[in-house]
């Protein structure tokens, strides 16, 4: 039992991320790097709440004790097993383990931020990593009543009411119910996805087979509409679930896309000061899928590329694997990605700014647009949005609008 109990401890340690608080800046950071550590000293409270009321503070105060040694373990296996900063194995070690004391960053977040290259490594006061900045967007908005929106099921009335342009629903479900919304499903190929999951983990599409009338899943297994109900409730258990149109992508991507890949999609994160004031973008990515990938989530394994918010102009393509690198062209096309602008750009970031027009209680939002061959049409509203990886979230308008004095409760300077 002792040792049963030692060892679900030390599981539960080697799982720790990061450090529950945050190292003091330097005395002479300027006004810009003290305003990001508030942010990320202000999101690491909201996250140590969560940690405290789930496993209280001797969890809390074990992880800050040992998280330095623990650094070290993660820095150790880290080089061993990808790619090294410097020649020396354990001037690797060493750095990688400094950024992680120093900055309490995630060893994804250190490759992911590209701040293993010296170059890079000025910019890594003004980052803020995926984690705390959904902590800050969950309190920011838990009052809000268009929270629904994000709800994959509800997505597509709101888009009705407002005139947006989005993909139709053929049926969703939760709890083991299922409603067909229609039973004249197209002959064509479907999408099928938890409604409650991010990063398109456990979508799949659904294959449309002419010959016996039916579609299959990627087993091959059979589907129709009088069998979705049982199918759903043996995949997806009693999660949330919705069964769309698969939307193929239009000519408009040209060579930015292979025939039969997922549905390219570009991220419009759009920002409103205060509620009278109009949304504007503040920044975004497109993202691509590679190979027969059913989806182009980075955490599925696709790429995205950072654009400029005002002319749509995308840099270099990334991914989630330590060892990728920055990418000019595409893996798969071999087509230019770097400098390029986003397709229908005018389009995609109206459509954008049209749809947060239509949420006055929020003020932030990340739109999912696809571009298929009828038109950009909105795919979803996520109120976690994600972070650029090339330009720090500290150098974008984000910050000055959570200083901005609100009676929403946003950060004081």
């Amino acid at each position: 039992m002792a040792r049963f109990t030692i060892g679900l401890a030390l599981c539960r340690l080697r799982e720790i991320e990061d450090l529950p608080w945050l190292v003091p800046l330097p005395p002479w950071s300027d006004r810009r790097d003290r305003q990001v550590r508030t942010v990320r000293r202000t999101a690491r409270r909201l996250m140590r709440r969560r940690v405290l009321a789930r496993h209280g503070w001797p969890r809390v105060l074990a992880t800050a004790a040992l998280w330095p040694a623990l650094a070290l373990g993660k820095s150790l296996a880290a080089t061993r097993t990808g790619p090294r900063i410097h020649r020396s194995f354990l001037h690797s070690v060493l750095d990688l383990w400094w950024l992680q004391v120093a900055h309490n960053f995630r060893i994804d977040d250190i490759y992911r931020f590209g701040v293993v290259a010296p170059a890079n490594r000025r910019t890594i006061r003004r980052r803020i990593n995926d984690p705390e900045n959904t902590a800050l967007q969950m309190a920011l908005a838990r009052h809000a009543p268009s929270h629904a929106i994000r709800d994959k099921r509800t997505f597509a009335a709101f888009c009705a009411r407002h005139g947006l342009p989005t993909v139709p629903v053929l049926a969703t479900g939760a709890g083991g119910t299922t409603e067909l919304l229609s039973r004249d499903w197209p002959a064509a190929d479907l999408f099928l996805k938890p409604a409650d999951q991010w990063g398109g983990h456990g979508a799949c599409i659904l294959r449309h087979d002419s010959t016996a009338a039916l579609w299959r899943d990627e087993t091959g297994h059979a589907i129709r509409p009088e069998s979705l109900a049982a199918y759903t409730r043996e995949r997806f258990d009693c999660r949330a679930w919705i069964l769309q149109p698969r939307l193929v992508n239009g000519p408009a991507l040209g060579d930015l896309t292979s025939p039969g890949s997922a549905l390219s999609t570009v991220r419009v994160v759009t920002l409103r000061r205060t509620p009278d004031t109009s949304p504007k973008i503040v920044f975004g990515f497109m993202r691509f899928s590679l190979g027969k990938n059913p989806v182009d989530n980075l955490s599925s394994g696709g790429i995205g590329a950072d654009y400029d918010p005002t002319t749509g102009r995308m840099r270099c393509a990334r991914s989630f694997a330590r060892d990728c690198g920055f990418l000019t062209h595409h893996p798969d096309t071999g087509a230019r990605i770097e400098g390029r602008a986003v397709p229908c750009w005018p389009e995609v970031s109206a459509l954008a700014l049209r749809a947060h027009q239509a949420v006055p209680d929020i003020d932030s939002f990340g739109w999912d647009i696809g571009i298929p061959p009828g038109g950009p049409v909105l795919i979803e509203a996520n109120l976690h949005w994600g972070i650029p990886t090339d330009v720090p979230l500290g150098d974008t308008d984000y910050i000055d609008y959570l200083f901005q004095p609100s009676p929403a409760g946003r950060l004081r300077a």
